[in-house]
């Protein structure tokens, strides 16, 4: 195997990473047979836990994504506390 693409393809349509197969393995420990450092790495990190801040897509998913109304209402907040700051903190030391 030379990318994860079809790896990532498989979990973003929401494959189980459980599953074992005939002979009892499941795909994180086969992902330790990778030959490559760099690819066995990747498979590690796509098969392990989520990450601590998923919901803020830093990084591309590998899991399957559902539609989570606290991530607006984070971004809501966000903006009128970052909107907040600009109207009491800079534009009043602004000259004119």
């Amino acid at each position: 195997m030379k990318t994860t693409r079809l790896v990532r393809f498989l979990l973003l349509r929401g494959a189980e990473k459980d599953i074992k197969d005939k002979n009892g393995k499941i795909p994180i420990e086969l992902s330790r047979n990778a030959t490559e450092e760099n690819l066995r790495l990747e498979l590690e990190g796509m098969m392990g836990p989520p990450g601590k801040l998923e919901c803020l897509m830093l990084t591309p998913p590998t899991r399957l994504t559902n539609k989570n109304p606290c991530t607006m209402i984070i971004y809501i907040c966000v903006f009128f506390v970052s909107h907040a700051i600009l109207l009491l903190m800079v534009y009043p030391r602004l000259p004119w």
